[in-house]
C-alpha cells in the first residue's frame, strides 16, 4: 500500500485568527467607527496598533455591509498612516567618544575626563 504524505503547505486558516481569538467589534457602522478611531491613543503606538489591528480582524468577521466597510477603511487610513510613520522613524545613534562615554552633539567629549575629539560620522 502506498504511503500517504500529508500536505506540508500551511492552510490559510492558520493565518487567520480563530473565532475565539477575534475581539468583539467596538462599532456597528461607519459613524461609530469614526468616533472609535478618533478616540485611539495615537501617542501610544503599540497600544493603538494592537487595538486597530484587532478591530480590523473583527471587521472581517462582522456582518457590516460593503459600503460601511469601505467608509471604515477610508477613516482608518489616517491612523494607520500615522502609526506606520511613527514606528518607521529612524532612531538617532548614540554618539560615543573615544573613551566610550556617551557624548552630546558637540565634537568634543562631554565626559570632561578626556579631550579627545569625537570622530565625525560625516565623511
Amino acid at each position: 500500500m502506498p504511503e500517504v504524505i500529508e500536505d506540508s503547505r500551511p492552510d490559510e486558516a492558520d493565518h487567520e485568527p480563530s473565532q475565539e481569538s477575534v475581539p468583539e467589534l467596538a462599532f456597528t457602522d461607519a459613524a461609530s467607527a469614526t468616533r472609535w478611531m478618533n478616540g485611539l491613543p495615537l501617542s501610544n503606538v503599540g497600544m493603538a496598533y494592537e487595538a486597530l489591528l484587532g478591530q480590523l480582524h473583527a471587521l472581517t468577521h462582522s456582518e457590516i455591509g460593503p459600503r460601511d466597510r469601505a467608509t471604515i477603511a477610508e477613516v482608518a487610513r489616517e491612523p494607520v498612516a500615522h502609526l506606520h510613520a511613527t514606528s518607521a522613524k529612524p532612531r538617532r545613534p548614540i554618539r560615543r567618544s573615544r573613551c566610550g562615554r556617551r557624548c552630546g552633539s558637540s565634537t568634543r567629549c562631554a565626559c570632561g575626563r578626556c579631550s579627545k575629539a569625537v570622530p565625525s560620522s560625516r565623511a
